[in-house]
């Protein structure tokens, strides 16, 4: 019982009120919210491809200067990089230090056209990184963050089949993985690479189960 109330306390204490503060634009409504977040600097509607026209808001915490890390959240229709999802998430990566980059992608068509959205986060990653200095961001420290079906894993897809260094890490929430339908049978291999202590790194190559070979 003891231990069961020192453990309550100190998430009490982790975890701050969801009152304790209310961020005023869309995206308000997050468990985790930093205060100042919606002070975040945005450079909005940068268009990043021409055919199709597709946007990207970059977001900055105010007041600094140099180049940041920066995290790529990428889009569907319906998901886009206005909604509240993306405003919020890039307001909170802005407050914790970093660059935010809310971007639109093309839909996949209920998984069937993997190849549009993840060329689409192809050229928002070369994007960034052919203009990383203008916008205030590192081009050797970038991360992706994609959610659900919308925008995982058309990220790793387009991300891991050649990893690169410069891409620090790959974040999917609740996507889909394991794909058991005619969509997948034409999905490439994937490399997936580890890395150890030492700075060694290894890499194999796998497909999704159900695929065709």
């Amino acid at each position: 019982m003891r231990i069961a109330l020192i453990v309550l306390a100190s998430a009490l204490v982790a975890v701050p009120a969801a009152d304790a503060y209310k961020n005023p634009t869309r995206g308000r409504a997050l468990v985790l919210q930093v205060s100042g977040m919606h002070r975040a600097k945005v450079t909005r509607n940068i268009v990043y491809k021409r055919t199709p026209r597709l946007r990207m808001d970059v977001y900055r915490p105010r007041g600094t200067r140099g180049p940041l890390p920066a995290v790529l959240l990428g889009g569907p229709p319906g998901f886009d990089k206005d909604t509240g999802q993306k405003i919020g998430w890039a307001q909170l990566i802005a407050a914790s230090g970093m660059s935010a980059v809310a971007f639109e992608t093309r839909s996949d068509n209920h998984l069937q056209a993997p190849q549009k959205p993840s060329r689409d986060v192809a050229s928002a990653i070369a994007y960034v990184r052919s203009h990383a200095k203008r916008l205030g961001i590192d081009p050797n420290r970038l991360c992706t963050l994609g959610f659900s079906v919308g925008t995982a894993p058309w990220h790793l897809w387009a991300t891991m089949r050649e990893p690169q260094p410069w891409l620090r890490c790959n974040v999917v929430y609740y996507g889909p993985l394991d794909f058991r339908s005619p969509a997948s049978t034409s999905t490439p291999p994937r490399r997936i690479c580890t890395g150890s202590a030492d700075g060694s790194r290894r890499c194999s190559s796998s497909r999704p189960a159900g695929t065709r070979r």
